[in-house]
């Protein structure tokens, strides 16, 4: 049965009828006394009245005939001698059921000494059926609006404290939002999917039901973000799918062949340092750290954008590359009839000095390798 309250969810208590204080005191009667009849009673009739008039001594009542006044004292006293009692009683058990069950008593409008329990709804009606006072008070916890759409400020992380090892942050200079400065590159549309690596996350919020919420406020037009779900305790294959199938430089159109080598080198790569941390234990599924989960993410992000930055730049170098060709051939570059071709030796050339370029640019120690399927 749910707990009716009354408005303001305070109990009362309805005010008992209060004796007048001068029916406690003697009243003084203003009602002149009469003086009785004086009846002459023959004496068979005095003979039977008396056993009455012993039977009255005996019972302690001098008079039976006493004043109006006197009996209405009597029984003055005793209500109020009652009131008090009842009151006192009333108090205690008050406190009792408070303490018990957070209910109220109320008089009964029929008895001035009856106290049934009750419980009032609005200031019309009562419920007289209540839970027991035995009953355990069971509070309601209060349902948690579910988030099924986020925008995209909210969405992206406020902390990263535990996302990078002690020494990386007291080694490298932190910027404003307290990540390392070595998260910002200076390479093709870094910021982009920068932001797009920090949506995937670990763990789900409370607040969402048990599922990713769609980030909403972006220009439907403009770049696509969406949360990933990668936790901290899965498969190498999870991993490995998670990345490949992110949004990570997805407008760079990069193989799917190059993206799956990158992960799964990766997560090659860190499964050795976690092996190494745990003293060679060998583990099925990585219980990965906040710090090791993150570097994952982190370098399969700076493996995609390298390869996309030399790979704008191997497009830019071969047109001017073909362009010095045509000069030196004596071809007009707006002569549309003569094509130049690059050979596949000048191209990996080309290749290499992009990737050598980029490398030396972010102070990484890769080495070029042979020219991609690009």
């Amino acid at each position: 049965m749910p707990d009716f309250k009354l408005s303001g969810s305070k109990h009362f208590t309805r005010p008992l009828p209060i004796l007048e204080t001068g029916s406690i005191s003697t009243p003084q009667s203003n009602e002149q006394q009469l003086p009785r009849p004086n009846i002459a009673l023959s004496k068979d009739r005095k003979r039977r009245l008396f056993p009455l008039v012993k039977y009255h001594h005996q019972a302690g009542n001098h008079d039976s005939n006493a004043p109006v006044e006197f009996t209405a004292r009597a029984r003055d006293e005793i209500k109020r001698t009652l009131f008090l009692k009842d009151n006192e009683s009333h108090n205690n058990s008050r406190k009792t059921s408070n303490s018990l069950d957070n209910k109220s008593l109320y008089s009964s409008d029929s008895s001035l000494f009856s106290l049934p329990q009750s419980q009032m709804t609005d200031g019309s009606s009562i419920l007289t059926q209540v839970k027991p006072v035995n009953t355990p008070y069971v509070p309601q916890t209060p349902l948690i609006p579910l988030v099924t759409e986020i925008s995209l400020e909210h969405a992206l992380p406020s902390d990263f404290s535990d996302m990078y090892t002690r020494s990386t942050l007291l080694t490298n200079r932190l910027l404003p939002n307290g990540r390392p400065e070595f998260t910002i590159r200076e390479l093709i549309d870094w910021p982009l999917n920068d932001t797009r690596s920090l949506l995937i996350i670990n763990e789900l919020r409370p607040e969402w039901g048990n599922k990713l919420p769609r980030i909403i406020g972006i220009n439907p037009s403009g770049p696509k973000y969406r949360y990933q779900l990668l936790p901290l305790y899965c498969s190498d294959e999870f991993i490995i799918e998670t990345l490949v199938g992110s949004d990570i430089y997805l407008e760079a159109n990069l193989d799917h062949e190059f993206k799956l080598r990158s992960a799964t080198y990766i997560v090659k790569t860190a499964r050795e340092r976690h092996q190494l941390m745990a003293g060679g234990a060998k583990e099925r599924f990585m219980t990965l750290q906040r710090f090791e989960w993150r570097n994952i993410i982190e370098n399969y992000l700076l493996n995609l954008a390298v390869e996309a930055q030399c790979r704008y730049d191997f497009k830019y170098n071969c047109n001017e590359f073909k362009k010095w060709k045509m000069q030196q051939q004596g071809i007009s570059i707006q002569d549309t009839q003569h094509k130049v071709y690059l050979s596949h030796k000048e191209k990996d050339m080309i290749w290499q000095q992009c990737q050598s370029f980029v490398y030396r640019r972010l102070n990484l120690d890769w080495k070029p390798d042979a020219l991609n399927n690009i």
